[in-house]
């Protein structure tokens, strides 16, 4: 970092000094300022394990509202598609001649509107767990 100093009233950089071998705060490390290699291990092993903690308790509070979402989203589709057919289906019923029509858009009403609302209690039941 650059700091301005008091006396000379210019910028210097204060840092590269302390790295010198001159400078009182520099120990001649083997290292060099890294880590040494079983500290490094044990270090990381020790941020795997805290990590791993941290989305066994994290992730569960995430996922499960998003799979709430999910299964209400596709929910709302599956009607959402159900219901669009409906006034063909009331078309094919006033039409004498629609009957053949009408056989393939009710069973197609039908699987939709259940999946849509078994989308939606699947989201009631991991909402409450």
């Amino acid at each position: 970092m650059f700091w301005m100093s008091r006396n000379q009233g210019e910028f210097q950089d204060f840092t590269a000094k302390a790295d010198s071998p001159g400078h009182p705060t520099h120990h001649g490390s083997a290292f060099q300022g890294k880590t040494p290699p079983v500290f490094a291990k044990l270090g990381i092993e020790r941020m795997l394990k805290m990590a791993g903690k941290f989305f066994h308790h994290v992730v569960p509070g995430v996922i499960r509202p998003l799979h709430v979402l999910w299964n209400q989203v596709i929910g709302f589709f599956f009607l959402a598609i159900a219901g669009l057919v409906v006034p063909s289906a009331i078309r094919d019923i006033r039409d004498p001649e629609g009957h053949v029509r009408l056989l393939l858009t009710i069973p197609f009403i039908l699987i939709l509107a259940g999946f849509g609302l078994s989308s939606f209690w699947k989201a009631r039941k991991a909402a409450r767990r």
